[in-house]
């Protein structure tokens, strides 16, 4: 019988290839570091366990997509430099420069943004997920019981 952590594992282990699978399907894989941070961990002791999935933030960007920036904001040069990593890794060469690439483009999604990929996570991590990890271990806290009071019931058979 599985224990609840092995639940949670299991739940775990399928939900980030779940995710990574997603992000494979929708070709939004470009230096992999955003693939390779799903991930997910299992932690607590006998009176509290829980199941932590986390991906670092580039995840949520590429599945809501970016709103422009705001009048009078140039941005950050966080976006540029993901640009510029992104152009290597997808190995894309221009008439122009990879820096004055980066930053048209940077420029563009400054005024314009960008709409995301839905689903990427939103379709794993969902009330579905939550409902089906709650059956999974209520039906072993049941089963866990009923062992323990069957195992734990005298029957006599003997003469009174």
């Amino acid at each position: 019988m599985l224990s609840i952590v092995d639940i949670l594992n299991d739940v775990g282990l399928d939900a980030t290839e779940r995710i990574k699978q997603n992000l494979v399907d929708a070709d939004r894989i470009a230096t992999s570091g955003t693939y390779q941070s799903v991930q997910y961990k299992v932690s607590g002791d006998l009176y509290a366990i829980s199941l932590t999935i986390e991906a670092n933030k580039n995840i949520v960007y590429l599945e809501k997509g970016r709103k422009p920036t705001q009048k009078g904001n140039r941005g950050s040069t966080v976006l540029f430099d993901e640009i510029v990593k992104w152009i290597d890794a997808k190995g894309i060469v221009a008439d122009i420069d990879k820096e004055r690439l980066a930053y048209a483009i940077t420029n563009k999604i400054n005024k314009e943004g960008y709409e995301g990929t839905k689903g990427l996570y939103t379709d794993v991590l969902n009330d579905d997920l939550v409902k089906s990890i709650s059956d999974k271990i209520g039906r072993t806290v049941i089963n866990q019981l009923a062992n323990g009071f069957n195992s734990n019931t005298e029957t006599s058979t003997g003469d009174i």
